[in-house]
């Protein structure tokens, strides 16, 4: 394996598993509507996924039945206290905490996304802006504390464009490294001319636009059945929507200097996705199109980039079509997806590659997250490093 260095070694995709003590930040007309913890033990199939949020009537992460969702928040379940990782490292209780796992794994930067909001936790649109800034308030108090190291993804109530723009606004001034949207806005599509104002600001403030996985389509989540269909179709879709919005739906049109990346879905989905609008959009049926050029131009000429593990099989392919200079490499910690539960090391499988070159794992591990994020490195400060190891393997040890 190559002792590759690099400037930083920043993941680009990791996560806060929420603690309840999230919600002490929220604004004091909604304290008596705090989403509060539950627990039922009692799921088939599902005993370490005991613990869940009481919001706004509704019991989320939803376990079972149509509109299923799974996911690891709250922190505070058996499933979250198996983990490799303590709850204050995956909560970021502190800055500390996820400091000492980084240094573990070698890695100087987390960019960090929440958990809850990969799914839409109430139709009052007031109060999901409350949450919002209730999550942004924590994880800013906790990231100016980090030396540089936690760079955070502010949540943003896009569904009421207004507030959206205002929470974006507020959240840059705080230091927010971008925003996060799910591939669509509930059932509306983000290509929408309702949401130009959102897209006006954010291309002024040079806002990086987020679009990751997550149950975003409400009607196609509740027509989900089943565990099976809520992940294949109801999540595994969502990064493709949002593709088409960006990049056939017109937004790049009016706002070419935008800075959109589709992170965690992976690569595999790309080419796909991609060849088959180009192949609609030469067709009488689906005229007319909403983008002025073929899909491939904005691939070309605007900033779109990708999220994508060091274990993916086609990885090769992707650098040779796509180009390295479009991949964010991410690790989705503390998040796991494999039968055996264990924490991603996908930087590891990085380094260990002989199909991709030195120049690309730089770019994926380091420069196209510099470049996304606008990080200055001289601002960071560096996990220490384990003599003779190279960073981002200190895991393998």
């Amino acid at each position: 394996m190559t002792l590759l260095e690099t400037e930083l070694v920043i993941d680009s995709d990791t996560h806060v598993e929420e603690h309840p003590v999230v919600w002490d930040y929220i604004a004091q007309e909604y304290a008596p509507r705090k989403p509060v913890m539950i627990k039922i033990d009692t799921i088939p199939d599902r005993p370490e996924r005991d613990m869940h949020w009481f919001i706004d009537g509704d019991v989320m992460p939803r376990r079972m039945g149509h509109g299923h969702t799974c996911h690891g928040s709250p922190v505070l379940a058996k499933f979250g206290l198996a983990k490799d990782a303590t709850v204050e490292e995956q909560a970021i209780m502190t800055a500390e905490a996820r400091l000492e796992a980084m240094d573990r794994h070698g890695v100087d930067v987390h960019i960090v996304y929440p958990t809850v909001f990969l799914q839409n936790l109430t139709k009052d649109l007031q109060y999901e802006a409350a949450l919002m800034r209730c999550y942004n308030d924590y994880i800013a108090e906790r990231a100016a504390n980090s030396g540089g190291r936690l760079r955070w993804i502010a949540t943003v109530p896009i569904r009421d464009v207004p507030a959206a723009v205002e929470e974006m606004r507020r959240a840059h001034s705080m230091g927010a490294a971008g925003v996060m949207l799910l591939g669509t806005a509930g059932d509306t599509f983000l290509h929408e001319r309702m949401f130009d104002p959102f897209w006006a600001a954010a291309e002024h403030l040079q806002m990086p636009i987020c679009c990751h996985l997550g149950w975003g389509h409400d009607s196609l989540l509740a027509s989900c059945d089943s565990p099976a269909a809520a992940v294949c179709i109801g999540v595994d879709f969502c990064l493709v929507m949002g593709l088409f919005s960006f990049v056939g739906g017109g937004i790049l049109d009016r706002y070419p200097g935008l800075k959109v990346g589709l992170i965690e879905g992976g690569i595999d989905w790309f080419p796909v996705a991609f060849k088959r609008m180009k192949q609609w959009r030469s067709t009488a049926a689906a005229r007319p199109w909403p983008a002025l050029r073929e899909p491939e131009y904005y691939l070309e000429e605007c900033q779109i980039y990708f999220g994508a593990g060091g274990d993916e099989d086609n990885l090769p392919e992707l650098i040779k079509s796509l180009g390295a200079d479009r991949l964010l490499g991410g690790q989705d910690f503390p998040h796991v997806h494999t039968a055996e539960d264990e924490l991603s090391h996908s930087f590891i499988d990085l380094r260990k590659r002989g199909d991709v070159s030195d120049e690309a794992k730089k770019k994926i591990l380091c420069d196209n997250a510099v470049s996304f994020f606008g990080i200055k490195p001289a601002e960071v400060e560096r996990a220490p490093r384990r003599k003779g190891k190279p960073a981002g393997n200190a895991a393998a040890e």
